[in-house]
Formats: structure tokens, C-alpha cells, sequence
């Protein structure tokens, strides 16, 4: 008492006194007062994925306009999800510099593996994703799965290719129609060509984030829709699978974040993939979703009795 410290009598082989323990030690982690609403006033939540060493850090330092995280040629410099709140017109932007991802095989030491995991888990807990890319090297399968998880997990989705500034425009245009064509699975996605070292197209970054943010918020009415599906189908019919023809009744929006459809059928098998994304292209070019994965539900229209 002297020390003027705080003093717990407990006993660790009978439990005495824990519960007073923990409860103290909750207190002293406890969330301060307003920083609670002070986090419902961030805009949007995005965060830099890729490989190691494709430039994220350099591009987080970039977007902050301040030397805020460690550069370094030596793979791995980035070890944990870090977050770095950016002022932006309309509120706080909050920035999450995740560590590169390697593919499973090549992860060997636990604690890559805890980055691994760090980088996958801020796809959960963003609105926005950025996979970002190194224009010297070419696409591989692990950016691939990176961008088919932002897809799965419904979030927007940013393609940056950096070091731009290493190539020269015929160079930088032959990397981007390979790519376009390679990611093809997620065409939606808006490619970026940029340079953490000159600073060449970075400050763009944002402001596609922000639409793309503005895309998944995209409400539209039953009547709009159902107009669109009756156009959509007098285009074109849909095929007969084994001498039936998929009828499609109704359409209704059923959320956002990312923008979910749900179409009544007759049947659901008889509508084929090529004719889902059919009716997905055409609601994107009437609607210009930008960055944004669409959801489509076919259920069953009931029979009357």
C-alpha cells in the first residue's frame, strides 16, 4: 500500500478473487467514451491486399500523405493489419494496410501464417478491397483467389497494378489486356494503373473506392425492375432446355452491400448459367454498377391451387 498500487488478494489454486480480477481488467479495456460513435462516422472501410512486395505500404503512405508505414525491399515488412484513417470531404476513410499473402505452400514459419490470416480476416471487416498488383511480375493464381474471395464475400473490388512507371505505355498496355482477360471472372472490377514512386494515379484510388462503395448501396424499385426483366426477356427468350422454357415472373431487390436479386421461375434448372449472365450484363450496363459483386436468387414460383 505503500507503493500507492492497487492490490488484489487472490489465490490461484482455489480461484479466490478472479472475478474481481477480470472484471477489473475488463474495465481497463473497455472502449472510451465517443470513440464508440466517433467509428459509426467512417465513410467506408477499404483495405490493400496482394502479394508481398507488389507496393502496398508505399501505396497506404501515398493515400495518408505521410511516411506511415515501414518501406522495404525484404518480403514480409508488414506483419499485422494495420489501420490508417484518411480525411476525406464527406467523413473519415479508414485504410487498412494488411501483410502481403503468399500461397500456402510457400507459408512455413507460424507467425507468416498469423499474417496470412490478418490479411484475410480485413476482407471481412471492409467495404471496399484493393488487391493491388505488380505490373513486372504476372498475374498468379494467388491474386486470382484473392480477388474470388472479395467476390464470394460479396465486397467491393479495386484492381491497382503499380510500378507502372517501369514499363513504357506499349509495355503497360499489353499487361492490362492480359490481365482484363484473366480476370475475367470478375470483369466488373475497375483496373487502375498507378505508381507509389511517382505518385502517378494514386490519388484515384480513393475516389474509385468511394464509388464503388456507392455502387453496393444501390436501391432500385420492384417496378423498375420487373420493367427490366420483361425488356430483358422480349430481347431475348430463354433457351428451351429439354423441350421446357424457363417463364420468368417477377424480380424484386432484396438488400445491398452487395446488391441482391431475386427472380421467380417456373423452374430455376431450366434457366442456364450463359442466360444468368446474360440478365446480370444487361441490369449493369442499365445501372452502371461499378466494383460491385451482384447477388441473384431463382426461386420457385408457387402454383396456384
Amino acid at each position: 500500500y505503500q507503493t500507492g498500487l492497487e492490490i488484489m488478494p487472490i489465490s490461484a489454486t482455489h480461484g479466490a478473487g478472479f472475478s474481481d480480477l477480470e472484471d477489473h481488467l475488463a474495465s481497463r479495456f473497455a472502449i472510451p467514451a465517443g470513440e464508440e460513435s466517433f467509428r459509426k462516422d467512417i465513410v467506408f472501410r477499404m483495405s490493400m491486399l496482394g502479394r508481398p512486395n507488389v507496393g502496398k505500404s508505399s501505396l497506404v503512405n501515398c493515400l495518408a500523405g505521410s511516411q506511415r508505414q515501414l518501406v522495404s525491399d525484404v518480403p514480409g515488412t508488414t506483419r499485422d493489419a494495420v489501420d490508417i484513417e484518411i480525411e476525406h470531404p464527406k467523413g473519415p476513410i479508414l485504410l487498412v494496410d494488411t501483410p502481403g499473402v503468399r500461397r500456402k505452400k510457400k507459408i512455413k514459419a507460424q507467425m507468416e501464417r498469423l499474417s496470412v490470416l490478418a490479411a484475410l480476416k480485413s476482407i471481412e471487416r471492409s467495404d471496399v478491397v484493393v488487391v493491388v498488383l505488380d505490373v513486372t511480375e504476372n498475374m498468379a493464381d494467388q491474386d486470382a483467389r484473392l480477388m474470388s474471395l472479395v467476390h464470394e464475400r460479396g465486397k467491393g473490388l479495386i484492381v491497382v497494378v503499380n510500378k507502372t512507371d517501369l514499363f513504357n505505355a506499349q509495355q503497360n498496355k499489353t499487361f492490362l489486356e492480359e490481365l482484363k482477360y484473366k480476370m475475367r471472372f470478375v470483369s466488373y472490377a475497375p483496373v487502375m494503373k498507378v505508381s507509389a514512386l511517382t505518385g502517378h494515379g494514386v490519388g484515384r484510388i480513393i475516389k474509385k473506392a468511394a464509388d464503388t462503395f456507392q455502387s453496393a448501396q444501390i436501391r432500385i424499385s420492384t417496378g423498375r425492375l420487373n420493367k427490366f426483366l420483361a425488356d430483358a426477356v422480349g430481347t431475348l427468350e430463354p433457351p428451351s432446355v429439354k423441350g421446357k422454357r424457363a417463364k420468368l415472373s417477377y424480380m424484386t431487390q432484396a438488400s445491398v452491400q452487395p446488391p441482391t436479386f431475386i427472380v421467380w421461375v417456373n423452374n430455376p434448372d431450366l434457366v442456364p448459367v450463359h442466360y444468368r449472365r446474360y440478365l446480370e450484363n444487361r441490369l449493369r450496363k442499365q445501372e452502371a454498377f461499378l466494383g460491385t459483386p451482384l447477388r441473384w436468387i431463382y426461386r420457385k414460383k408457387r402454383q396456384k391451387l
